[in-house]
């Protein structure tokens, strides 16, 4: 990892914990022992830095998802890897360096801060929602033709149903914290969609 991926991840990491206003380049600094103008020879300003930062995590969180969903194994278990198991929250723990028990909540306030500000990032996480959307949609079509699944579906609609609990895992945190629950959730997807 290079020096600007390594202060791309630290400011994120303190933007989802802190919130954006509530972090100076100072701190992002300090995270990583060097020096504000250290910073200033990546970044111009803490809005660009953000502003890579964001796309920098939602380039990686694409990347996840075609690698889950990229159909290596049955739809069935990336389902119940990606509810109960909380592989794509992991996968974002490990990638920013945060301890499960700092997350709860905060990249929802996180999120909701910098798009009432920043309408580009906005459009930018709607665009990738919108390829993650596709990208499960695109597996549901090939689990529906290898007949993993039910065929009498719809698979767009199955695509977009299963992508809105994977995204309401984050805004739900509470009750997806049970993995009880979560495993409850994935089995009943599984059976309702199952050939």
């Amino acid at each position: 990892m290079n020096r600007r991926e390594n202060i791309t991840i630290a400011a994120l990491r303190l933007f989802w914990l802190r919130g954006y206003n509530y972090v100076s380049l100072i701190d992002v600094a300090r995270e990583l022992g060097m020096t504000k103008g250290g910073i200033y020879h990546y970044f111009s300003s803490k809005e660009a830095l953000l502003r890579e930062a964001v796309h920098y995590f939602l380039d990686r969180v694409e990347q996840k998802y075609g690698e889950l969903f990229s159909g290596a194994v049955p739809l069935r278990e990336t389902v119940r890897s990606m509810i109960a198991d909380q592989e794509l929250e992991r996968y974002i723990q490990e990638l920013l360096g945060i301890d499960p028990a700092m997350r709860e909540g905060r990249h929802v306030h996180f999120a909701l801060e910098i798009m009432q500000h920043f309408p580009d990032i906005q459009a930018r996480l709607e665009q990738s929602h919108a390829n993650c959307c596709r990208i499960v949609e695109e597996r549901v079509a090939a689990a529906m033709e290898k007949g993993e699944i039910r065929r009498d579906l719809v698979g767009t609609a199955i695509g977009t149903i299963l992508f809105s609990v994977l995204s309401g895992q984050q805004l739900l945190a509470s009750r997806f914290d049970n993995p009880d629950k979560r495993q409850e959730t994935a089995d009943s997807l599984v059976r309702m969609i199952a050939s």
